[in-house]
């Protein structure tokens, strides 16, 4: 249980850290999980999802679903056959009995 919390703003902004190159099989294994990465492929589909939008992404190792915040105004359907290196972090899927049943990479425009 946590009691007494409290949140301070810091001052000033950093950068994110620069992202490794992966390959899928990396994120699907398991070891760069919820790490900072990128990953190369090509936009299969785009599916705008409420406030977000999801990208079907085909890379050399197979495809995987790319997540990330709906931007007003974004031609997100001119992504579709683009090669783009997105970087951000893959979340395991996982169904009620706790089963990996496959991973979603979230990311940041």
């Amino acid at each position: 249980m946590v009691t007494n919390s409290s949140i301070r703003i810091l001052p000033g902004t950093k950068s994110l850290p620069a992202a490794r190159a992966v390959a899928l099989a990396e994120l699907l294994n398991g070891s760069e999980d919820c790490q900072w990465v990128a990953l190369r492929g090509i936009v299969r589909s785009v599916e705008l999802d409420g406030m977000h939008v999801v990208l079907t992404v085909a890379t050399a190792d197979g495809t995987i679903t790319a997540a990330t915040d709906k931007e007003e105004g974004a031609n997100y359907s001119a992504l579709v056959d683009s090669e783009i290196v997105i970087s951000g972090v893959a979340a395991p899927l996982v169904n009620l009995r706790r089963q990996m049943t496959g991973h979603v990479f979230y990311f940041q425009e």
